[in-house]
């Protein structure tokens, strides 16, 4: 029981035991390295490589730069999901956004960018507890396409298996739009309306990538003189019935008296509302809003009826428009300043004046007199309403190159400014 441990090799061999060999023979020329049993996990590679084992490798390789949740590189491939191609054409849908209760409404979707397309297909999901579909139809850029509705189910909420192709070969890339839903508000609350299951192919059966956003609707009780149904009617619903005036057969909010056409009458249901003290509270663009609110006044004169409600309404519009008037009265700089041969001479006026624009040469002889008649308080600084001065004296003769000098005079107010006409 002891042999293995005593006895003496045969034939002279001096090896050790097999199972002591390693433990008892000393390094050979310094060389530490370790037993056989415990090579693997400490032996060196190799041919100088210092690449760790295989076995072991992706856990004992640091993460470059700090990242500690990056994948092994030969994992990395497989883990990571591919990345989806950037889109150069997006779905884009009309901008209605709030909707009355108990109402009918039609949501476009239009297509833009840069595409290419035969056909597509599409369902349709949306709230059923707020909105009901009532009807499908086909847009204006397939207008010559097969054209399958699909079916509408409005206890899911759900339109299914919705589809358009192009009858004979070719492709459309003219924005346009794509598609038209009819909806029925039901109850107050939201919907998000998204497109699933969608694929826009082109005449070689090409996959095109579109982006497809999704689109909240909001249907609101609110009074129909509060168009952004935010609980406030001011300036900025008269801005949203502004921004569609003149358009016909449409539907949302912005038309308060559901007749389908945006006109003075809409802007006069919600100047109603405003009360006689009504102001905008915040404007980046005084001058043109000025403009704008002044044209609703004169329609709104022209369009009264006589009624205590129309005369409610262009009186709140005559304060909207009072308060957007000019703090002070000032003379502006001209242009093109220098000029050849004409220039305009802009000015605003803080209340009604007469206006006489004098021109002076150095001398300070008056060359050309202008004058304005009497003026409405207001911005006259287009070149429809600014005074203009087309280089000539009162005798109709061309002024020569050199520096001039403008003077208003509008009521009590008198400021004078310089201009140069080079040749």
């Amino acid at each position: 029981d002891k042999e293995d441990g005593t006895k003496p090799p045969k034939d002279g061999n001096t090896k050790p035991p097999a199972d002591k060999e390693d433990a008892a023979k000393p390094p050979k020329d310094g060389n530490t390295k370790p037993p056989a049993d415990k090579e693997d996990g400490t032996k060196p590679p190799k041919d100088g490589d210092t690449k760790p084992p295989a076995d072991k490798e992706d856990a004992a390789k640091p993460p470059k730069d700090g990242d500690t949740t990056k994948p092994p590189a030969d994992k990395e491939d497989a883990s990571k999901p591919p990345k989806d191609e950037e889109s150069s054409s997006q779905i884009i849908f009309s901008n209605t956004e709030a909707v009355n209760l108990n109402s009918s409404f039609d949501l476009h979707l239009s297509l833009s960018g840069d595409f290419r397309i035969a056909g597509w297909q599409t369902d349709i999901t949306y709230n059923p507890e707020v909105l009901r579909l009532l009807s499908v139809a086909g847009g204006e850029i397939l207008a010559d396409a097969f054209f399958q509705e699909g079916t509408i189910d409005n206890e899911a909420g759900r339109l299914e298996g919705l589809s358009s192709a192009l009858l004979g070969q070719g492709t459309i890339s003219t924005p346009g739009v794509l598609l038209s839903l009819t909806f029925e508000s039901l109850k107050e609350g939201e919907s998000v309306i998204q497109l699933e299951n969608t694929i826009f192919s082109d005449d070689m059966s090409e996959e095109q990538k579109i982006s497809l956003p999704d689109k909240l609707i909001r249907v609101v009780s609110s009074i129909p003189c509060d168009v952004n149904a935010d609980g406030i009617t001011n300036i900025f619903d008269l801005i949203l019935v502004a921004q569609k005036f003149g358009q016909k057969n449409v539907s949302g909010r912005a038309d308060t008296n559901n007749d389908g056409e945006i006109n003075i009458f809409d802007l006069i249901i919600v100047a109603q509302c405003f009360g006689q003290s009504a102001a905008p509270t915040t404007l980046k663009e005084p001058i043109s809003m000025f403009s704008m609110v002044n044209n609703w006044v004169q329609l709104a004169e022209q369009e009264s009826d006589g009624s205590a409600e129309f005369k409610k309404g262009t009186t709140v519009l005559r304060g909207i428009l009072e308060s957007l008037k000019p703090k002070k009265t000032a003379l502006m700089a001209n242009y093109p300043n220098p000029f050849n041969p004409e220039t305009w001479i802009p000015y605003h006026l803080s209340q009604d004046s007469e206006v006489i624009i004098n021109i002076y040469d150095t001398t300070g002889k008056i060359i050309r007199s202008l004058d304005m008649g009497f003026q409405s308080f207001g911005y006259y600084a287009s070149r429809d309403n600014s005074a203009y001065w087309d280089g000539r004296t009162e005798n109709g003769e061309q002024v020569s190159s050199g520096t001039y000098f403008y003077q208003i005079n509008a009521g009590d107010y008198t400021e004078t400014r310089k201009m140069v006409i080079l040749k």
